[in-house]
């Protein structure tokens, strides 16, 4: 039973981590003209960012089991987390694209580091919801850049 178990969750994660990984791949290969500049769709974006990767962060911290690669998710969570705000923050002050643009590329560099970190915990389950929410912003804010 419990081998059934780990064998969906096994499954159920590398579906997860394949619907995570197309997603900005599809974007990157076909290079679209980025949208024009709306700092306040943006600063909204990045607040939804935020909301949702606390929420992951906070969901795994409640995790039963605080293994390694537990460990090692919460810490790239928490570096996440920091550069989330710091972008935020500097969206919402006016700070435009050109300015923003390596702030966000270097978050883009913490999520792929994130996603193959992630494939280390054999169930994320549970943090489906947000972390589609957080992937489904992240392609949002890219069409920006």
């Amino acid at each position: 039973m419990q081998s059934r178990r780990a064998g969906r969750r096994a499954l159920g994660l590398c579906a997860v981590a394949v619907l995570l990984a197309a997603g900005p791949l599809r974007a990157a290969h076909h290079e679209p003209e980025p949208l024009e500049w709306n700092a306040k769709r943006v600063a909204n974006l990045a607040r939804s960012l935020v909301i949702a990767v606390k929420n992951i962060k906070v969901g795994m911290r409640v995790d039963a089991k605080l293994t390694h690669p537990h460990q090692v998710v919460l810490q790239d969570l928490g570096i996440l987390q920091h550069r989330v705000v710091a972008f935020e923050g500097f969206v919402r002050s006016g700070v435009g694209r050109d300015e923003t643009e390596p702030m966000f590329r270097r978050i883009m560099d913490v999520v792929e580091q994130t996603r193959q970190d992630v494939g280390l915990i054999p169930s994320v389950k549970k943090h489906e919801r947000d972390i589609a929410k957080a992937e489904k912003t992240l392609a949002e804010l890219a069409r920006y850049y």
